[in-house]
């Protein structure tokens, strides 16, 4: 059996911070980290990435991206409030 890691980079300026998680055997995984003021989250559903999330909890604003039906493997985020800046970024190795 191949053992798929989702590996993301978090980044809430002005830090930096790599988080690996496996993905287990039925092919899911999930994160929420929190940064500072930021909310990250990212979902994998059958070894795939299915939604990214930030969210700025000052200001209680949020970006989300969801995946379509096709198979990805990686994806990016961002999210810019006022001159603050954050993103997450992430793939299933």
């Amino acid at each position: 059996m191949i053992q798929y890691v989702l590996a993301c980079m978090i980044w809430a300026k002005p830090e930096l911070k790599p988080i690996k998680v496996n993905v287990d055997e039925f092919g899911m995984a999930y994160v929420i980290e929190t940064r500072g003021d930021y909310t990250f989250e990212v979902s994998v559903v059958e070894e795939r990435m299915n939604y990214m999330k930030i969210t700025h909890n000052p200001a209680n604003i949020s970006t989300q991206s969801n995946m379509p039906s096709y198979i990805e493997k990686s994806m990016t985020l961002r999210l810019s409030v006022g001159s603050e800046q954050s993103s997450l970024d992430c793939e299933i190795k």
